[in-house]
């Protein structure tokens, strides 16, 4: 069975966090498994050998809807036992050779009943919840990764980020300013909603895991019966002239 080695450079206690919080997540299906690991005297983790990351790749609405599923199942299964992921981008979020997502590199998360409100952690800054940009805004928490897990799934439908830039990022997020997909691809205009309640930088305002995971849900089914029935009646969609 071919795996993936991770060997630190330096070895830090961060490594040893990262393993406390994994070993607490093994067995679901969307997080990727850790197989062994060792501390001393050359501290390594194995891990299972993942395809490749969604960093660059775009999909059509089905696809990327099903992606952004199966992250969320991820995540949802990590809340319960208290894990924040904190640091969710494209790089972190791995395909195997089935195309199922699962998240990787836990390095950054906290149990949430030791996460401060402190921004001095950490994180990507242009896929940072504006609360890790702002701490008034508010103490780090699962919508934190709500808020991340929409920002990659903005980036996988049009094919760009969110927020663009460096220095006006920080700006951009507390102030939302964001073009609708919609704009980009009028296709995406049934998503228009559910990306300015995601990214909107008042947490009560977001969508907690489950809610979202039973809008997309809801959204996928409905798709793909209406594909069905019309196949159905109709039979294949004839090809272009």
């Amino acid at each position: 069975m071919l795996v993936a080695i991770k060997v630190p450079i330096v070895p830090d206690k961060d490594f040893v966090k990262e393993l406390a919080v994994w070993l607490q997540l093994k067995n679901h299906p969307n997080i990727v498994k850790l197989l062994g690991y060792d501390i001393n005297p050359r501290p390594y983790k194995v891990m299972e050998l993942m395809k490749g990351s969604l960093h660059g790749k775009t999909f059509d609405k089905d696809t990327a809807t099903r992606i952004i599923l199966d992250v969320l199942s991820g995540l949802k299964h990590a809340h319960e036992k208290g894990i924040i992921h904190r640091d969710i981008k494209p790089s972190n979020i791995l395909l195997d050779a089935n195309g199922r997502a699962k998240i990787s590199d836990w390095g950054t998360a906290k149990f949430s009943d030791i996460i401060t409100s402190t921004n001095n952690e950490a994180f990507t800054l242009i896929y940072a919840a504006p609360e890790q940009l702002d701490p008034q805004l508010g103490p780090i928490d699962e919508k934190t990764d709500v808020y991340q897990v929409c920002e990659v799934f903005y980036e996988i439908l049009p094919g760009r980020p969110v927020f663009q830039g460096y220095v006006e990022v920080y700006s951009k997020k507390l102030n939302m300013q964001i073009t609708l997909p919609s704009s980009i691809d009028p296709d995406l205009k049934d998503y228009d909603k559910i990306f300015l309640k995601c990214l909107s930088p008042k947490k009560e305002d977001r969508y907690s895991t489950e809610e979202l995971i039973s809008i997309l849900s809801n959204k996928q089914y409905t798709r793909l019966t209406t594909k069905n029935t019309a196949y159905a009646l109709f039979g294949p969609p004839l090809p272009p002239l």
